[in-house]
């Protein structure tokens, strides 16, 4: 069996490339996997079969030359790995979907769920109307310190702060003001990212890991845990219906009530979500094979270190 992935903005995705390739191998599949980026420097084209180099803009021309590579390559499958791709192979999907009458499985949620995932307030929102706790937003005008901000469209730990008064929050305005923040509820507690996989018939695996050392928001050191209240708040979410493929959830568990407060969403593969895969959440085996028997269970406690390996490359 011959398979073809497209990984638009490979970028540092390395290991996320090396699962596919591993989970090939053990289904006898034949895998070519296809990478673009904006930069011949991103480490992650120097393991992908074919590269294109594209402009960081998305628009018309840009969709014009991702139809040309799905249907050039004859691509089987898409995996977005940024947000922006996930906005637009999203708006673009009836396009992406089927090239010269070929069905192409793009690994996407809902439209209305990545607009709820890449805007703040709308996270919270749904949050809100699902019925699974999240911190409470403040409008600026009647924020109750210490509250946490961050911008409504912020990736990574960028912007991201705690603010304890008036003046830290004078600071912050002059700083991110432009970016239009959001004011959260701060709740104390241990932080935790669900790495999920929602198959084609809804059905869900969910695995916590507690964040345990983070760079530039993205986490370095997680162990994975059992939670099960955890656990069952997220396959809440999950199946308030319009969710497919990876999907990364983020809470934050009070330390004095316990109770956990939702706080993020990524509909697609996390940084760190490796350390699920190799506790047994192997979706990239699932996703290859479309093997409905491919969940075991899930390794408890185990953890994850990264470390920065490099790439060369001449010219």
């Amino acid at each position: 069996m011959k398979k073809t992935v497209l990984f638009p903005n490979a970028g540092r995705r390395v290991e996320l490339i090396q699962r596919f390739q591993m989970a090939a191998k053990e289904n006898d599949i034949d895998l070519t996997i296809i990478g673009t980026d904006i930069t011949t420097n991103a480490p992650a084209l120097s393991f992908c079969d074919k590269t294109y180099l594209l402009p960081k803009e998305r628009n018309l021309n840009t969709l014009e030359r991702f139809l040309e590579i799905i249907e050039t390559n004859s691509v089987d499958i898409v995996v977005c790995t940024i947000d922006p791709d996930l906005e637009f192979f999203s708006q673009h999907r009836g396009a992406l979907s089927t090239v010269n009458s070929k069905n192409v499985e793009l690994l996407l949620s809902d439209v209305n769920i990545i607009d709820a995932s890449s805007d703040k307030r709308k996270t919270a929102q749904f949050f809100n109307q699902i019925g699974v706790s999240t911190p409470q937003l403040y409008d600026q005008a009647s924020i109750n310190f210490p509250t946490f901000a961050k911008p409504v469209k912020g990736s990574g730990s960028f912007g991201a702060k705690l603010l304890v008064d008036a003046s830290d929050l004078e600071s912050y305005l002059i700083e991110f003001g432009e970016h239009d923040p959001i004011f959260q509820e701060y709740v104390s507690g241990k932080e935790y990212t669900l790495d999920c996989f929602v198959d084609i018939n809804g059905e869900t695996v969910v695995s916590p890991r507690e964040r345990l050392r983070v760079r530039g928001g993205e986490v370095t050191v997680s162990k994975t845990v059992e939670l099960p209240e955890l656990e069952k708040q997220a396959k809440k979410v999950l199946s308030s219906g319009g969710f497919f493929g990876p999907v990364t959830l983020q809470a934050i568990v009070d330390e004095t009530t316990s109770r956990p407060y939702f706080i993020e969403i990524n509909a697609r593969f996390g940084g760190g979500s490796i350390l699920s895969i190799e506790a047994g959440l192997n979706s990239p085996y699932h996703i290859l094979s479309q093997d409905h028997d491919w969940f075991s269970g899930l390794k408890r406690n185990l953890t994850m270190m990264r470390y920065d390996m490099s790439v060369f490359s001449e010219g």
